[in-house]
């Protein structure tokens, strides 16, 4: 079994896994919407290396109103031609994407950036939506993922009592990266691990998140532009280490 996060469109790594190694875990954004190191993605192809350019500069600089105001400007100028240029580009990355992962066994949970519906088209007998699915495979742990909105996302968690090792509680992030009020999951009676995702950051409070969940899923939040950041890996890992000291 070989667990991949964030495709981001690079086929050519995907062309390079190798076959018959189990079932290929997929853990969403299949497509590329901006690369930050070098612009290129869905953005570029519709809106233009220019104003892709601006995009990046606006965002290192915290400029986020800016940022905005450009977005709106953007799809205001000709909303219908942008529109039909958008959902050429998307759907152009997930044919390329899904061209490539039919030859295997894959496994895939939709991420921020992704659309359901559009991915949901590519299922087949060897390609499979598992989110929210309990699937398992050669008697390794079961994960019931939940994606929670309100309480009675929550009370799902009940419906997978007798199966679920884990309980992963994630955002509905599917249109963009959300957080989810975690209070929903404070009082919950589960004796079994539960793990925390959803737009985790790494200087979100580690000892809030610590009194509810035993797993969290920060892997986004050590990120800048995408790649993964030394500095903030090195304060989160400080920061565990810390609360290790003060048990």
């Amino acid at each position: 079994m070989i667990f991949i996060s964030d495709v981001h469109y690079q086929i050519e790594y995907l062309n390079s896994l190798p076959e018959n190694k189990g079932p290929i875990v997929i853990l969403g954004d299949l497509i590329n919407w901006i690369d930050y190191r070098d612009g290129q993605g869905i953005a570029m192809d519709v809106f233009g290396k220019d104003n892709v350019k601006k995009l990046i500069n606006l965002r290192k600089e915290h400029k986020f109103d800016e940022r905005k105001s450009l977005w709106r400007e953007l799809y205001k100028t000709d909303p219908d031609k942008v529109a039909k240029k958008m959902q050429s580009a998307i759907y152009k990355q997930y044919e390329d994407v899904f061209d490539v992962l039919k030859k295997y066994e894959v496994w895939f949970i939709p991420g921020n950036v992704d659309d359901v519906d559009i991915m949901n088209t590519y299922l087949s007998s060897s390609v499979k939506n598992v989110d929210g699915l309990l699937v398992e495979f050669d008697n390794k742990k079961i994960i019931a993922a939940l994606t929670i909105k309100d309480e009675k996302d929550v009370k799902k968690y009940e419906l997978f009592s007798d199966v679920a090792d884990i309980y992963l509680f994630d955002s509905k992030g599917y249109e963009k990266s959300i957080a989810f009020d975690h209070s929903l999951i404070e009082k919950i009676k589960i004796k079994k691990p539960l793990m925390v995702a959803g737009n985790i950051q790494v200087n979100d409070n580690l000892e809030n998140l610590r009194k509810i969940a035993d797993i969290i899923d920060i892997s986004g939040g050590l990120e800048t532009s995408g790649i993964k950041d030394k500095s903030k890996i090195d304060i989160f890992l400080n920061k565990i280490e810390h609360l290790k000291n003060e048990n």
